[in-house]
């Protein structure tokens, strides 16, 4: 009752204000349990048999591994200094946290175990005081310091009557706690070691920090503010990474999917995702299009796996710059991917020079020849996911005018598929509106789109992938917005991506074949020209390009710069990126204010996690069982007399089942003459001691007859069990608890 009463009151002293009377009550009900289960073993294993029941059933199927979970993240986040987190779950925290320093309190009582588990537990408290500068708590633990001294000064003598060493115990704890010092010192490479280990744990587990989301503000495309596109560009040279490819390639950043009129914003990018969490393969299948297209179309050039490799020069915002379609993912250092559900890949922190990551993925690219045809075919296919997509990536605000939609309708009216609508719409924005960095401020309350497509029709790429998305949008057709950089790789297949190479362009979803880049800012090699400051042409649409060259559309530069060569519509492969490494956690991982987890995917599959939970401690307890039977131990043996020991040790267990113990004054010779008439025959135990006296006090090596008259006897008593008794026995050896010689 100590160590429960001391844990309780250092527990909820740091953690909780209310609910504490909950949680005592809670502990003084188990301290009940515990004295109904200390007069019989056969009631000790119905309670415990019946709580793992409970347990087992509450975690699996009424998802209290949710509440488990939401309760751990609570007290993570309150020692991380979110002192709002734990009064938001205060009864979970008090009910769990009572009933696990409950069972801490009954194994503390256990002299099987000696000291040794009641020092670990009460050096871990003393740790969580420690870390968390409170020395105030070590006044809480007293209780369970007095509960360890005691335990510790009867070990092994149980003839010391715990009343008698009370006083000197308690003594000794005030004395103890009295000379304490008030300032302590530090060991600066163990504080270092400790706060990286305890960084590494929040990381893969607990990852709930604010995070920076990249954005082409800081490579200066936002001169009016973060909350309103447009105005006079001035973007920086400065040197942001170094990229190998084997072409041009796109590299997101942030992807949103709201437009206001005046800005884009996610709204889906709440939830964080581990990526190398099990728990999670599904959700990142369906965010990075893992399993679209089809298998039967998979061979096709134009999805060809490329590696691509980034290395960071200057510092950034959390995200990793990465294609959209990231089949594999490696990281150097202390980088901890996440995703979400915008399809962002980011890590926990902000990214620092040096700083570099390797993935392996399919670059498709609107234009490249083929690719209607291949998105035609894939489209024949059910997808599951496009109705959801389209209530997503379709939304658009009320005040947009009509003549926005009419517009949109007029360029795509007559066009045979969603492919060859988006290429028309495409087109017109590279044939009707210039493109320059100086242009002006758009004006107050005005929608950002109308002001670029029926007023001033010039701007940069911010605008042009503006405009498509929701052209697209008013066409039916499922779109969003993406900013990140545009890397070209020279001859020696390094591209040197600075400010000036930031973009935004359109990803469209196209049904069977997921997400796909679409370019429409002027300057691509797909529209035959490398002017950027062209002047507006004709009010016809230009006719259809689907047989062009793979679109090579330039990034943003000072206005001038020139267009490069596309690269081959299909670049061979490179060698393979080593893969992400597997994590344990799953995880947890299980953003910037992570949802609770529901325990449903988001495609509305059921999270297999519980069930790989109960399979594995099932799988363990099976291994468990298979290597404690006593053939198994013998057979690991290397010596006569350690396989003689295991069968005596055997022989004893059965008679412990069989409510015949050992007394402390009884020699195992002794002790089996006592019992010869209940359990054994006469001749049996003489055998038996003359073997077991020859052995302990004679130091002789028992001969191979000997272990098997020991084993012989043992499995003859062990048929002679009841039920009850032969799973008393298969736990007794599965988890010892004391030692029979």
């Amino acid at each position: 009752m100590l160590f429960g009463t001391g844990f309780l009151l250092c527990f909820f002293r740091v953690f909780l204000t209310e609910y504490t009377a909950l949680g005592f009550l809670i502990l003084f009900l188990g301290m009940c349990v515990y004295v109904i289960c200390s007069i019989s073993r056969r009631i000790t294993i119905i309670f415990s048999i019946l709580g793992a029941a409970a347990a087992g059933f509450w975690v699996i199927a009424l998802n209290g591994y949710q509440t488990l979970f939401d309760t751990v993240m609570a007290v993570v986040l309150h020692m991380s200094g979110a002192a709002g987190a734990v009064p938001v779950f205060a009864r979970e925290v008090s009910v769990l946290a009572s009933l696990v320093l409950t069972v801490i309190a009954f194994l503390c009582t256990s002299r099987d175990y000696g000291s040794a588990f009641q020092g670990s537990m009460l050096f871990t408290f003393l740790y969580i005081a420690w870390t968390l500068q409170m020395p105030f708590l070590l006044a809480c633990l007293v209780p369970s310091v007095i509960a360890s001294i005691l335990m510790l000064g009867s070990g092994g003598a149980y003839s010391v009557r715990l009343r008698s060493l009370l006083p000197l115990a308690v003594l000794l704890s005030v004395v103890s706690f009295l000379l304490i010092p008030k300032s302590g010192f530090t060991i600066e490479p163990l504080k270092e070691a400790a706060e990286t280990i305890r960084q590494r744990v929040l990381d893969y587990f607990f990852y709930s920090e604010p995070r920076n989301v990249f954005s082409l503000a800081s490579e200066g495309y936002y001169p009016s503010g973060s909350g309103q596109l447009g105005g006079p560009a001035s973007p920086s040279d400065h040197l942001v990474m170094v990229v190998k490819a084997p072409g041009k390639v796109y590299l997101r950043g942030a992807a949103k999917d709201e437009y206001t009129g005046k800005t884009w914003m996610s709204t889906v990018s709440e939830r964080r995702y581990l990526w190398i969490s099990p728990r999670w393969l599904s959700v990142r299948s369906h965010v990075f299009n893992q399993t679209l297209p089809a298998s039967d179309f998979l061979n096709s050039p134009l999805l060809t796996l490329q590696t691509i490799s980034a290395q960071m020069v200057s510092s950034s915002a959390s995200d990793l710059f990465v294609p959209q379609r990231v089949r594999d993912l490696s990281c150097s250092g202390d980088i901890v991917p996440y995703f979400n559900q915008g399809s962002e890949i980011f890590t926990t922190r902000d990214l620092v020079p040096g700083d570099a990551w390797t993935v392996r993925a399919p670059t498709p690219v609107f234009g490249q020849n083929g690719l209607e045809e291949l998105i035609s075919l894939c489209g024949a296919a059910d997808d599951a996911e496009y109705e959801e997509i389209c209530k997503i990536y379709t939304r658009l605000p009320s005040h947009l005018p009509s003549q926005l939609y009419d517009l949109a309708h007029s360029v795509t009216d007559g066009q045979s598929s969603v492919y060859r609508q988006v290429q028309a719409l495409a087109d017109y924005l590279k044939g009707h509106c210039r493109y320059t960095l100086d242009v002006e401020p758009v004006p107050e309350n005005v929608d950002f789109v109308s002001y670029f497509l029926l007023q001033s029709r010039e701007g940069y790429c911010t605008y042009f992938a503006t405009a498509l998305t929701v052209l697209c949008r008013m066409s039916g057709i499922p779109a969003r917005y993406v900013e990140g950089y545009l890397a070209t790789p020279g001859s020696s297949g390094s591209a040197y991506v600075t400010g000036q190479n930031g973009h935004a362009w359109t990803e469209v979803y196209f049904p069977g074949f997921g997400w796909l880049t679409v370019e429409s800012t002027p300057g691509s090699a797909s529209s035959g020209s490398g002017q950027q400051n062209s002047s507006p042409q004709p009010s016809s649409p230009p006719p259809s390009q689907s047989n062009e060259p793979t679109p090579s559309p330039s990034h943003d530069s000072g206005g001038s710069q020139e267009p490069t060569p596309s690269p081959s519509p299909s670049p061979s492969p490179s060698p393979s990126a080593d893969d992400a490494s597997p994590s344990s956690e799953p995880s947890p991982a299980p953003s910037v204010q992570p949802e609770p987890d529901d325990g449903e995917t988001p495609s509305g599959q059921r999270s297999v996690l519980p069930w790989l939970l109960l399979f594995l401690l099932l799988a363990i307890l099976v291994l468990r069982y298979y290597f404690t039977l006593p053939e198994q131990r013998a057979k690991r043996k290397k010596t006569d007399r350690e396989r003689w020991m295991v069968w005596v040790h055997e022989l004893f267990a059965v008679l412990h089942v069989m409510h015949f113990d050992r007394l402390p004054s009884e020699t195992p010779s002794s002790f089996l003459e006592r019992i010869a008439s209940q359990s054994l025959p006469e001749d049996a135990v003489s055998q038996l001691s003359d073997c077991a006296s020859a052995v302990f006090y004679g130091h002789e090596l028992p001969l191979p007859s000997d272990i098997d008259y020991y084993r012989t006897t043992v499995l003859s008593l062990t048929r002679r069990l009841t039920w009850w008794q032969k799973l008393r026995l298969v736990i007794l050896r599965m988890i010892p608890r004391r030692r029979y010689l």
